[in-house]
């Protein structure tokens, strides 16, 4: 299910983990649906910053890496996304 498009109208769907911009700043996170606030978000791998809804990212700097389930275990650094779908 396609979620949004990203940069260059890169098609976004669920479990994508992806490079993106707010104000100018470059972060990662995986797309995710958060029950809590009915939106997407984007799940990241910070203590202090762990979870942003999409629609605070420019949108036109969304671009996918990798979806997680292409992801290897142990092998491409994408353990910390592989372990919150699994959770």
């Amino acid at each position: 299910m396609i979620i949004g498009y990203g940069k260059n109208g890169q098609k976004l769907v669920w479990g994508d983990i992806c490079s993106f911009k707010i104000d100018g700043k470059e972060f990662e996170g995986m797309i995710n649906y958060d029950e809590d606030v009915f939106s997407y978000v984007f799940e990241m791998k910070d203590d202090k910053f762990p979870c942003v809804l999409m629609s605070k990212a420019d949108l036109d700097s969304i671009v996918a890496i990798i979806n997680v389930s292409s992801t290897r275990p142990y092998k491409d650094g994408y353990g910390f996304y592989r372990e919150l779908v699994i959770k």
